[in-house]
């Protein structure tokens, strides 16, 4: 019996949990585009002066940034779980890694190298792990260059499609 199907069945004898919900991610980025665009009504002047942010911006960016890092430790505790604790990396040092200037760069790619492995290992045909990993830098500079809500759907983008994939390799509970 292949590695892969001894934790399969090791898991089904316990409790995996579920996999993050995505889309309050894509509401909040619905929300940050509103308050945008409320505020850039009210005050036009806003539009010249793009250093400039609210209160109520700042808030909704904090809020985004604490539910994707959220959404990154529960894909993780889902996988420990499902492997009995044998998956590389933690819930803690996936999501607390993230938290590290520049280094998260580099730590988005090895958290997803290791998840899409974990997916193709299953028999999931699953993208490429540089294309993914693409597409959350270009979301992280995205949000913090142009447009957070922009930004922010990218990523949760990324999010739905990994939750996917995941749903698909993980044993039924």
């Amino acid at each position: 019996m292949t590695e892969l199907a001894t934790e399969s069945a090791k898991a089904e004898d316990r409790e995996i949990g579920d996999l993050p919900a995505v889309y309050p991610g894509f509401i909040i980025a619905a929300v940050f585009f509103v308050i945008v665009v409320l505020e850039m009504k009210i005050d036009p002047d806003l539009v010249n002066k793009p250093e400039q942010t609210t209160l109520l911006t700042v808030l909704t960016a904090l809020v985004g940034t604490a539910y994707w890092l959220y959404c990154i430790y529960r894909i993780h505790s889902v996988l420990a779980a499902a492997t009995g604790g044998s998956y590389p990396i933690g819930p803690r040092k996936a999501a607390g890694f993230q938290l590290i200037p520049f280094f998260n760069l580099y730590w988005t790619y090895v958290w997803l190298a290791q998840l899409t492995d974990y997916i193709a290992r299953a028999g999931v045909k699953v993208a490429s792990r540089y294309l993914l990993t693409g597409i959350l830098l270009l979301g992280f500079f995205t949000g913090q260059l142009f447009d957070a809500s922009v930004g922010l759907v990218l990523i949760f983008s990324v999010v739905l499609y990994l939750r996917r994939k995941l749903q698909q390799a993980l044993p039924v509970s």
